[in-house]
């Protein structure tokens, strides 16, 4: 608002009088002095200088105003609510995993703060859908990587307002692991991989208005 101000006072200077305006009134043109060597070259430099001041003020005051009106911002949603995730899959404890991650990934973002759901302005709620394994990439006889993919359910719900802000049915989220190494710990990396990958979806889609 003061850069805005500050411009349709530079603006209002400049304005036109009309005839019967006396002299001194604030919306006559000023008077520049001339300088020595400089004369009318100066005080046209200086009025291109002012104007393109006042030019960069506006753009970055229409630009804040932009930002000022994304996803969380505009609702003013401020803190957000990840109650531990059902799990509707066969692996067991990958429902944990998941809420932990989402739980680190809003940290790290820091756009919202993490509270327990009763002072939350948001709550983040979902479930493990299931878990999908397939070969990737083959060998000469068998597969040497293989895909895990990690399909979830999501709802954003604002607390405040009683509604649902977005809903995904089926996210998917996957990981890659090789197939030579020791199958239990390359197979845990690649379910990690994918919860990470659906972290970072879902705090960058309440970022951006998922809905």
């Amino acid at each position: 608002m003061i850069a805005l101000r500050s411009c349709f006072n530079f603006f209002g200077t400049y304005l036109p009088t009309s005839s019967g305006e006396k002299e001194g009134n604030n919306l006559s043109p000023p008077r520049c002095e001339e300088r020595p060597g400089e004369g009318s070259y100066f005080v046209l430099r200086q009025l291109l200088n002012k104007w393109s001041a006042c030019c960069l003020l506006l753009i970055a005051c229409l630009n804040c105003a932009h930002y000022s009106t994304s996803a969380t911002g505009s609702g003013g949603i401020r803190s957000v609510a990840v109650p531990l995730l059902d799990n509707e899959s066969l692996e067991a404890g990958i429902h944990q995993a998941l809420t932990d991650s989402l739980i680190r990934g809003f940290v790290s973002d820091g756009a919202l703060r993490v509270v327990e759901e009763d002072r939350a302005d948001a709550v983040l709620q979902g479930a493990v859908l299931e878990i999908k394994e397939e070969p990737f990439t083959y060998g000469q006889t068998n597969a040497e990587q293989y895909q895990i993919s990690v399909f979830v359910k999501m709802v954003f719900y604002d607390a405040r307002q009683k509604q649902t802000l977005w809903e995904m049915d089926r996210m998917r989220g996957y990981g890659i692991y090789d197939a030579t190494r020791q199958r239990d710990l390359a197979r845990a990396e690649g379910i990690g991989d994918a919860l990470q990958m659906l972290a970072k979806d879902v705090v960058d889609r309440t970022q951006v208005g998922g809905w």
